[in-house]
């Protein structure tokens, strides 16, 4: 007896499936290319993340200098390596010639145009003004140690956060009784390794500048990312002696 075949009979044979090696594979193809975007989306968002954390560290820094710039300009007798608990209102402008002139000093100080409380003369009724690099709990900043701090003496104290080098504005408000105020300038996150301030211009006749230079790093904890700076602005008088 012979055996017929019919057309539908031999479309339902011709049609096969995928075999469970293509399936296999076209599943690690997906899936390799699933692993890799979302990856990449996760790269993506989490520099972002860092990228606007420094903008804002690098933000609050500029506003720093930015106001210690308005400050210098509109002062006067300046003065290299005082403090504010040796300096008194009648500096006399010197070149920041200590230790070396080309090195700078590690901090300045001047008179302001504001009128001191219990100063009645208008030449020197300025507030008196210091701006130096400090570092917290009895640290050096300038050095990889500290000293006179038990909390500083691990090998890792320079990533200690009260080791870290801050831009401290001491100011004396008042006379009469003596006042002083200090303020820090820079944010926590940000570790100043280096502030030198060189004072050109000292001749009679001429326009006092300040060149400011600083460097330093900053450092993210949360976001395990630490980059380093530099930064340097320079600053004319507008008001001559």
């Amino acid at each position: 007896m012979k055996q017929v075949i019919t057309p539908i009979l031999k479309m339902k044979c011709a049609n096969g499936g995928f075999s469970l090696i293509e399936m296999m594979v076209s599943t690690a193809i997906f899936s390799v290319v699933s692993i890799v975007a979302i990856g990449a989306i996760f790269t993506i968002n989490d520099a972002n993340r860092k990228a606007q954390a420094i903008r804002a560290v690098v933000d609050n820094l500029n506003v720093s200098l930015e106001s210690m710039s308005r400050k210098i300009s509109m002062g006067s007798n300046f003065f290299c390596g005082g403090t504010i608990n040796t300096i008194s209102g009648n500096f006399s402008q010197t070149q920041c010639s200590s230790p070396d002139v080309s090195e700078g000093s590690f901090s300045l100080a001047l008179v302001t145009t504001e009128r001191l409380t219990g100063d009645p003369t208008a030449r020197q009724g300025g507030a008196a003004v210091v701006y130096e690099l400090k570092g917290g709990d009895n640290c050096d900043p300038k050095s990889s140690g500290c000293v006179l701090s038990s909390e500083c003496n691990s090998p890792s104290n320079s990533n200690n956060i009260s080791c870290r080098g801050k831009i401290v504005s001491s100011t004396r408000t008042s006379i009469t009784p003596p006042a002083y105020g200090q303020v820090l300038m820079t944010p926590p996150e940000v570790n100043i390794k280096d502030l030198r301030f060189f004072l050109r211009g000292d001749g009679p006749g001429d326009q006092p500048r300040v060149i400011v230079a600083i460097s330093g790093e900053i450092d993210l904890v949360k976001e395990n990312l630490r980059t380093p700076f530099s930064l340097q602005t320079t600053i004319s008088q507008r008001i001559k002696n």
